[in-house]
């Protein structure tokens, strides 16, 4: 049964909710993004950059189990890493005013150029808010890696299988190639 407000007004019923409360219609706002080192030299081995972040919201706090999240992005946009709260650690502050921490690894023989990280936030009344090119990092790098896996063989077996009375488990075999880095993972789907 499916009944409308027009339905539920004819019953007798009430139809109308009176919501009093102190909106809160405004996204949390990113303070500051400060990288530090503000350059690091991928050249010879991995290097860590930490970025601290102070993160404010006027009425009902931050949402402290989906904010904040970031993404690097490369010059190219070849290369990008995404870092969810999990990833952030929380310095010190409040639900109202905090300042979080996100160590992270950026890869030998990355691409070279000003790398930009964007940061999204959210708060306890489903405010969202986003940031673009938040903060920037110089990333040196003598031999840089910007060419993909490349995919070298690829098969299934069996070829046929019949699900008309249960399922079937179907093998993938893909067989990717690295010219520098080696190959991180593999998806298939």
């Amino acid at each position: 049964m499916s009944l409308d407000s027009s339905n539920l007004e004819a019953l007798g019923f009430p139809t109308e909710l009176v919501v009093t409360s102190l909106p809160d219609t405004m996204p949390p706002s990113v303070v500051s993004a400060v990288f530090s080192p503000s350059a690091i030299d991928v050249s010879n081995a991995d290097q860590i950059v930490t970025l601290d972040l102070n993160l404010t919201d006027d009425v009902s706090g931050l949402d402290n189990d989906r904010t904040p999240s970031a993404s690097f992005t490369s010059p190219s946009f070849g290369q990008q890493y995404l870092a969810s709260i999990r990833d952030f650690n929380f310095i010190s502050g409040s639900d109202f005013d905090q300042i979080q921490q996100l160590m992270w690894t950026i890869p030998q023989h990355s691409e070279a150029g000003t790398w930009k990280v964007n940061i999204s936030v959210a708060d306890n009344a489903g405010n969202f808010g986003f940031v673009q090119n938040a903060a920037t990092f110089d990333v040196i790098s003598s031999v840089e890696d910007l060419s993909p896996p490349a995919l070298t063989n690829f098969s299934f077996s069996p070829t046929v299988i019949d699900t008309s009375v249960g399922s079937a488990i179907v093998t993938v075999s893909l067989d990717l190639t690295d010219d520098l880095t080696g190959v991180d993972f593999s998806l298939a789907s």
